[in-house]
């Protein structure tokens, strides 16, 4: 069985020759050497070490093959996600979030290239696409980052936007794909990107309409109505810090307004 540091140690030289071969754009052998890097990093729980090897296998790959060989493709956002993975182990929030963005884009162009080629939906890759950008804005607000964490949420819920054929994916997800472009408008608030926040608020209305969710509907709608108005209040007019506008809290203050 092979000690610990010798396992590091041909890691690590598999690493710094992926690395070469990936600065000389020969993508297909720094993969090969990236690939045994990350798989004994991780055997070897040396996480950073993992993720950045496995980060700069989803490099060579895409690098190699382009955009237009899906399952090249699939297997460069898998290497991006399994990258996420080893950062969120360590709790590097921000390289994990970024990862998950480079998947969930390399997932969304994957699935396009492989419908066009199929000539059938593919509604795993697209979910998976989803799932990344979920993973990522949860990574961001992790690390505090509020604006990349609305960001990364709204791409969660653009993938409604990219699917032609509406029926390919289950009620449960188009909901939860609503769900966060409702995270998005929170964190997009706190970010104070107001005009920004009620558009996602909106496009969480809309889902939840179409999936018959009349209350979270109507609750959506009210919330991006008061962002709306928080854009344009006078600067000044309000003191402390902003009012914090989930659909949840404003329902709340609307119930107990009535009562009164």
């Amino acid at each position: 069985m092979e000690k610990k540091e010798e396992i590091e140690n041909e890691a690590q030289k598999l690493l710094n020759e992926g690395r070469v071969f990936y600065h000389q754009r020969n993508g297909n052998e720094a993969a090969e050497h990236l690939k045994s890097a990350a798989k004994k990093f991780e055997k070897n729980h040396s996480y950073e070490k993992a993720g950045e090897a496995y980060f700069m296998l989803g490099e060579s790959i895409r690098i190699e093959e382009g955009l237009t060989d899906w399952q090249k493709g699939k297997e460069s956002a898998e290497a991006y996600e399994k990258s996420g993975e080893m950062y969120y182990k360590i709790n590097a929030y921000q390289k994990s979030a970024d990862s998950h963005n480079w998947a969930g884009a390399m997932f969304k162009e994957t699935a396009k290239n492989a419908e066009e080629e199929t000539k059938r939906p593919q509604t795993d890759l697209w979910w998976k696409a989803c799932t990344s950008h979920n993973h990522s804005g949860l990574m961001y607000e992790n690390a505090n980052m509020w604006e990349e964490a609305g960001n990364s949420y709204a791409l969660a819920g653009d993938i409604s936007k990219k699917i032609k054929q509406t029926d390919i994916l289950k009620s449960w997800q188009w909901r939860d794909m609503a769900h966060c472009y409702h995270r998005s408008g929170y964190y997009r608030v706190k970010a104070k990107e107001y005009g920004r926040a009620a558009q996602s608020y909106e496009e969480a209305a809309k889902l939840y309409q179409k999936e018959e969710q009349i209350d979270e509907n109507k609750q959506e709608f009210d919330t991006a109505v008061t962002v709306w108005n928080e854009r344009r209040a006078k600067k000044g007019e309000r003191t402390g810090e902003a009012f914090t506008l989930s659909a949840e809290n404003y329902n709340k203050i609307r119930h107990l307004e009535n009562l009164t």
